[in-house]
């Protein structure tokens, strides 16, 4: 399963229409042959969900576009951070690109029941907030 965390800002008077948007695409989006997609932020039992989902088929593909780090990490085997690169000068370059990938196999973050419980958990949602403003 894949996570890309986007990280987007939404000017106050276009958030409605931000989520109407959103919601047509996923809707759209679930339509497409072998896609799975989920609005994290619309749905309070995601993580069971998900997990259910990718366990239907192991040859299954979730990618989750979310901007709720806690959900991402809970969810996930593998983290995109996605941003927007820097000129020398300092100058945002136009578009966002994978800036990182977290594997949370290798850390021993996923796949648990209690992933919300442990340390390590917490420590990696905190780690990714603290970078937003990088990114």
């Amino acid at each position: 399963m894949l996570i890309v965390l986007v990280q987007v800002h939404v000017k106050p008077e276009f958030i409605e229409a931000f989520k109407v948007v959103s919601l047509e695409n996923a809707s759209n989006s679930v339509q497409e042959a072998g896609v799975a997609r989920f609005d994290v932020i619309q749905q309070e039992n995601v993580q069971k969900l998900v997990q259910e989902v990718s366990a239907g088929d192991e040859e299954s593909t979730v990618i989750i576009v979310t901007h709720d780090v806690s959900a991402a990490v809970a969810v996930a085997d593998t983290i995109w951070l996605m941003g927007r690169e820097r000129d020398p000068q300092g100058n945002i370059i136009p578009g966002a690109r994978i800036l990182e990938e977290i594997d949370l196999l290798k850390r021993d973050l996923c796949w648990h029941p209690d992933i919300r419980q442990r340390p390590d958990y917490l420590a990696l949602v905190n780690e990714i907030k603290d970078r937003f403003h990088t990114l």
